[in-house]
């Protein structure tokens, strides 16, 4: 349980709390901490174990994004980026831990799952099977990105940028997104997250969990129950009741989209 967590255990934190009573609420915080921190379960049981991780914060904290930095220098020779399936993407391995260490934590993972079921799409080939699209540089082979649409803003996408290196012991060495907190080299956003999540830790196996059709067998199910057939009707029948006659359909859409994109909205 994380520390929020234990404050909301306490009924005053667990409620609203009045603007009248804000300039001595660090007063009370301090107060409940020191409560929580002599009778209650510590959050961190080895308090030690932190000081590697907050050093390299630290350090990363007076970096500049390297990958930030080589994408805007390479805005001028108009990079060509092509669309392709992940799972054709040689991409190195990555271990959930590693993953984690990347993040600096959980939350952002916890996202991603989401964001990586949003982003499949309907393969134009095989009926019923997912593909989840990326963008590979066609100058650079250590570059890849794909394009999540924002959760808030209709018509927005971020894209999301990590730069790799294959048979390394350090394979992922920068990464950037499009947005607001893209650039931080202090963990990755949600986006860049879902990038690495799926093609490093999952690679790029679409799961039954993951799969946004894994509830086809219900709905086929449902409709092999809902069988209609044309019954002729007496003039007695027509006399009593007069119903109209409905007519089911299902309707199936398919669209279609460029292979190629420009480079032009790489960086805000």
């Amino acid at each position: 349980m994380d520390m929020n967590a234990q404050l909301k255990q306490w009924k005053y934190f667990s409620q609203t709390i009045p603007n009248s009573s804000l300039c001595f609420l660090s007063n009370y915080i301090d107060i409940t901490c020191a409560l929580i921190n002599a009778y209650g379960s510590r959050c961190v049981q080895d308090i030690h174990s932190g000081t590697e991780i907050a050093t390299q914060m630290l350090q990363k904290c007076q970096t500049t994004n390297s990958v930030q930095l080589r994408l805007l220098e390479l805005l001028e020779t108009k990079l060509q980026w092509k669309k392709y399936d992940a799972q054709l993407l040689i991409f190195p391995e990555l271990t959930e831990q590693e993953l984690r260490n990347i993040c600096y934590g959980t939350y952002q993972i916890k996202q991603a799952k989401s964001y990586i079921r949003e982003h499949l799409k309907q393969s134009p080939l095989v009926d019923n099977d997912m593909e989840f699209i990326i963008e590979l540089c066609a100058q650079y082979d250590d570059l890849v990105r794909v394009r999540f649409e924002s959760r808030h803003c209709n018509n927005k996408t971020h894209i999301a940028t990590v730069q790799f290196k294959l048979y390394t012991e350090s394979p992922i060495s920068g990464w950037y997104c499009t947005c607001t907190s893209g650039w931080r080299d202090v963990g990755c956003c949600a986006h860049v997250a879902a990038l690495l999540w799926h093609l490093g830790v999952r690679r790029a196996n679409i799961s039954e969990n993951t799969h946004p059709l894994s509830a086809d067998h219900l709905f086929a199910s449902i409709d092999d129950s809902m069988q209609f057939s044309e019954v002729e009707k007496s003039d007695e029948d027509q006399d009593d009741n007069n119903n109209d006659t409905h007519v089911y359909s299902v309707a199936s859409n398919s669209t279609n989209s460029d292979n190629s994109t420009s480079d032009e909205e790489i960086v805000d």
